[in-house]
């Protein structure tokens, strides 16, 4: 299972995380990944600012579309 980089103040464009909508873009990034069997491995660096909206939309939605293996 490969493993794919997913730098996500490339895809926000700016170090901070605050908006659903730039969260709702990190989980267009993500889920096609995960869907085709794949890792996704989320970069972090240069962000300096994140809220729990952004991260429900990014990375939430992803619990109730895939299993944990």
């Amino acid at each position: 299972m490969p493993t794919v980089s997913v730098p996500i103040s490339a895809i926000v464009g700016r170090g901070i995380c605050v908006a659903a909508s730039d969260g709702q873009r990190v989980y267009a990034a993500i889920q096609p990944i995960v869907a085709r069997g794949d890792r996704a491995e989320l970069s972090f660096s240069g962000i300096t600012r994140m809220t729990t909206a952004f991260l429900n939309a990014a990375v939430g939605q992803l619990y109730g579309e895939f299993s944990e293996t």
